[in-house]
């Protein structure tokens, strides 16, 4: 089953939906990792990460993707707006006025709603040892992993993605390992 799954994904006919349902039915009735997925199929991890986010996109907007009515492009950055009532909105002018990616770009960069100011925090990308330390819980875990330090560096928090509840059950069954 795994190896036909895998040559399905790599025709080159796929639409980028197709694509991704693929990705996401290795994840979950094969048990893999997006990390193992991407080996097997050839591709970096952060590909098949960004196209298992195209599936968090509203029906309609997956089914005119489909259709080729917009690109790969125009959905991920659709997946920058935070409602889905704003991501139809920007697709139906991609669709009606025909707007390039990078158009949509800087449309989607002018609506995204005001973000609450932050606490001061430390990136991993800021600290050697959070660095690894998110490298590894990434290895483990198969997925996207950010720690986060408080400013004081008295503590911090850990944010897990996960792309389906299949997705979210795998990561629970892996830290119950440890």
């Amino acid at each position: 089953m795994e190896l036909s799954l895998i040559e399905n994904i790599q025709r080159e006919d796929l639409n980028p939906i197709d694509e991704a349902n693929g990705y996401q039915t290795l994840i979950t009735k094969c048990h893999l990792t997006q990390e193992e997925v991407a080996k097997k199929v050839g591709k970096e991890r952060s590909t098949i990460a960004n196209a298992l986010r195209i599936l968090k996109l509203p029906e309609i907007i997956q089914q005119s993707l489909v259709e080729g009515e917009i690109t790969a492009g125009h959905a991920r950055s659709l997946l920058a707006l935070p409602t889905e009532s704003e991501q139809i909105a920007v697709w139906k002018k991609i669709v009606r006025d025909r707007i390039s990616v990078r158009q949509v770009e800087r449309l989607v960069k002018g609506k995204k709603s005001p973000v609450k100011k932050a606490k001061k925090t430390v990136r991993a990308t800021d600290n050697p040892f959070l660095r690894e330390a998110e490298d590894k819980i990434r290895g483990i875990l198969g997925t996207q992993v950010r720690v986060i330090a408080n400013s004081k560096g008295s503590g911090g928090k850990i944010e897990i993605e996960y792309y389906s509840s299949t997705d979210i059950e795998r990561i629970l069954d892996l830290l119950e390992r440890i």
